[in-house]
């Protein structure tokens, strides 16, 4: 990674700095030594040489996963004996070889420590983008499921709303056909009751005039009739009458009466205004 390999390149830098710094002490050391003040180096190695610290008591083993170049390199090279003697006898070496030993291992100890912090870096960021990515796609499903109650509630209302104008278009249509149907049968009951009418007033009609006819062929026929009997009595008298012509003229006719003709009344009984219907009759 970037950073990694920048921190790497930073820690090299400063290293090597570190270790010309401590040859140049190392170097100084030496001079005074040299000069008549090594019982004092001896007996103070490290403290001759300064920013020199401590030697750590554990090396930090190298960290899995790295190149086999590097486990190498974070690897302490294999020692000489003989060199290791001669070094322990020249304290000015040892010192330098403890303050170089010293910075690989806080070297070790920080690279390590920078591969932790970096790993924790890492882990923490794709933790982060996890709980980014998760958090994204929650307000997603929930953004995604206001959206489909939405439709459905919409469908919902379109659906009911539909309904109700069907239920009203047909309540229209119903109502509609029973006021059609009443004014049908209104219609029907008023031709019927005018058609009764007319037929009630045309029998009407007819049986008065029926009655009327009746009524004036027996005047007739009793008119008929009793001018038959007087012709008959008169016939019947008629020799009487002629012997006593002279004598009984006077009398006779002041006793014979004029033949009058029987007025039969009409029947007022149902007049009306004269209608069409009358009229055809």
């Amino acid at each position: 990674m970037p950073n990694k390999k920048r921190n790497r390149r930073r820690n090299k830098r400063k290293n090597s700095q570190k270790q010309a710094a401590a040859a140049v002490k190392a170097q100084e050391q030496k001079k005074i030594v040299e000069n008549g003040e090594g019982a004092k180096a001896v007996s103070e190695p490290v403290a001759a040489a300064p920013g020199v610290e401590k030697a750590p008591e554990k090396e930090v083993a190298p960290q899995a996963g790295e190149t086999a170049g590097k486990v190498s390199a974070e690897q302490p090279p294999k020692v000489d004996k003989a060199e290791v003697a001669e070094k322990k006898a020249d304290p000015v070496q040892a010192a330098i070889d403890e303050a170089v030993r010293k910075e690989e291992a806080e070297r070790l100890a920080k690279e390590k420590a920078d591969r932790e912090r970096t790993e924790q870096e890492e882990a923490a960021r794709l933790a982060k983008e996890k709980a980014d990515a998760e958090e994204a796609a929650r307000i997603a499903k929930e953004k995604a499921d206001a959206e489909e109650a939405a439709r459905v509630a919409k469908e919902k209302a379109d659906a009911e709303e539909a309904a109700r104008i069907a239920k009203e278009k047909a309540d229209a249509e119903e109502a509609k056909r029973v006021a059609k149907a009443k004014a049908d049968a209104e219609e029907a009951e008023r031709t019927a009751k005018e058609k009764a009418d007319a037929e009630a007033l045309a029998k009407e009609k007819k049986e008065k005039a029926d009655r009327e006819a009746a009524a004036e062929a027996k005047a007739d026929r009793e008119e008929a009739e009793r001018v038959a009997k007087e012709k008959k009595e008169a016939e019947e008298k008629a020799p009487e009458a002629e012997k006593s012509a002279q004598g009984t003229e006077p009398k006779a006719k002041a006793n014979k009466q004029p033949a009058t003709k029987r007025v039969v009344e009409p029947d007022n009984e149902g007049d009306h205004e004269p209608c069409q219907l009358c009229a055809v009759m």
